[in-house]
């Protein structure tokens, strides 16, 4: 397989210098690693949700498109909220798949793999509509709120 190319899919909060001390120690084994976000965000109303969500489509078109084209070999690192826009965007990137249309590269590997089944095992079940439910007021953009948000 060679030498790989680390993409880490961040958390919602964390920015991605935060993962440079890991990208070193990738680099440090001859491997290359990214973590790559968008640079702002689309706004919407609670009326017109994106039908995907911007974030996967971000990772598809911007990072792993292009390094797919490259015919790199690729493991997905997603932490946190990285797990659930991650799994999106790698339909049809698997190398299995690419080499069976003739192409080089693809995803080999999305990590944490038998740790995270562990550990989902672990996890109770938890509704669907905490993910799809828009919030309808934040705080961060009240007068009230104004300078008390740490």
């Amino acid at each position: 397989m060679g030498r790989l190319t680390i993409v880490i899919c961040p958390g919602a909060f964390p920015l991605p210098r935060i993962y440079e001390p890991l990208i070193e120690v990738f680099n440090e084994r001859q491997h290359a690693a990214i973590c790559m976000v968008q640079q702002y965000h689309p706004t919407s109303s609670t009326q017109t949700l994106p039908t995907v969500n911007p974030d996967s489509e971000y990772l598809r078109h911007s990072v792993l498109d292009p390094l797919l084209s490259e015919g790199k070999d690729i493991v997905v690192f997603a932490h946190s909220y990285g797990g659930i826009y991650a799994p999106a965007s790698l339909e049809g990137t698997s190398k299995q798949e690419r080499r069976a249309k003739g192409l080089e590269g693809g995803v080999v590997a999305v990590i944490p793999d038998e740790e995270a089944n562990r550990l989902v095992e672990r996890l109770s079940p938890q509704p669907y509509y905490c993910f799809t439910t828009p919030a309808h007021w934040d705080p961060y953009h009240s007068p009230a709120f104004r300078g008390k948000i740490g």
